[in-house]
């Protein structure tokens, strides 16, 4: 039996990569022998898509994502070929990445099947992990049949020239800073509402009504709508991960008030989740919270 977490252990540990190691294929990889997120730094290996594989290519898998991951965390040890290839991701059907600031802006590559499966083979960094790989484990296991088998099979024996990969990634950087441009305009012309769920013992609030009825574009501005829990806490971590999710241009929060008869803007806001009232009362949210006088935001201005 392969012991994966023991090699992956001691990689990094030889390296210092502090990365975690996890055999749930993420959403779209389930297919895949393994891969890298650089996102959430942990190497993916789809143990039960190699479980009838020797040991030697279990391992050709695990080093192959292992160098992956130094490529990413480790750009010191490569040269400018690898450190700019890995900024890039191309897939076999043509769709890419192009990582900047630590996020991915996605694009489409035209092309037949076949030029689009090099593209994807030659990258300097795939070849890169591909040559590392064998040479780790064939120190380990010895140029066995089944490792050089594997090796060829993502080898390609007719590689592209790095003049190639200019263009291409050229490409990318427009279509992607196009896309970005595009969800920046779209972004732009957001305004995002929310509004509230009932609460202590209504069974109705109007805020919820309204939201409902708003339609989806107004006066030009895409309506982004959330329905917010009244819940201290959850209420907070939603409202800003909506805001996180679109970065809108205007906020507009939606809130019930009985007894008034109009509609009052706020024009201050505190930050501060208090349920007891200067009497002694106390009106907890619908998840039974009830603080007194705790910032929204730990140590952000009152």
């Amino acid at each position: 039996m392969y012991h994966y977490k023991a090699q992956f252990d001691a990689f990094c540990k030889e390296f210092g990569l502090n990365i975690s190691l996890s055999f749930a294929m993420p959403e779209g990889y389930e297919n895949a022998y393994g891969t890298f997120d650089f996102a959430d730094k942990t190497a993916y290996i789809n143990a039960g898509l190699l479980q009838d594989e020797p040991d030697a290519v279990k391992a050709f898998y695990l080093f192959h994502e292992l160098r992956h991951a130094l490529q990413y965390l480790r750009p010191e040890l490569f040269d400018d070929t690898v450190r700019r290839s890995v900024q890039y991701v191309i897939l076999y059907d043509g769709t890419c990445f192009r990582l900047t600031d630590g996020a991915y802006a996605e694009c489409r590559l035209d092309g037949d099947a076949e030029y689009l499966k090099r593209l994807y083979l030659c990258q300097p960094h795939e070849t890169d992990a591909n040559d590392f790989a064998y040479k780790r484990v064939k120190s380990m296991y010895g140029d066995s049949g089944d490792l050089k088998e594997t090796y060829a099979f993502w080898t390609p024996e007719d590689p592209l020239p790095e003049e190639v990969y200019d263009a291409v990634f050229g490409i990318i950087d427009q279509k992607t800073k196009n896309t970005a441009q595009k969800e920046n305009e779209k972004k732009q012309n957001t305004i995002l509402v929310t509004a509230f769920e009932p609460f202590g013992g209504n069974t109705l609030n109007p805020t919820q009504l309204i939201l409902e009825q708003l339609p989806d574009e107004l006066g030009g501005f895409r309506i982004h709508k959330v329905l917010l829990p009244v819940e201290f806490v959850k209420c907070r971590e939603l409202a800003f991960a909506a805001y996180d999710e679109v970065k809108p241009a205007a906020v507009i929060m939606l809130g019930q008030a009985g007894g008034r008869e109009a509609i009052t803007p706020e024009t201050t806001a505190v930050n501060v989740m208090n349920a007891v009232s200067p009497n002694g009362g106390v009106r907890p949210d619908n998840a039974g919270f009830a603080p007194e006088r705790e910032p929204v935001v730990p140590g952000g201005e009152e």
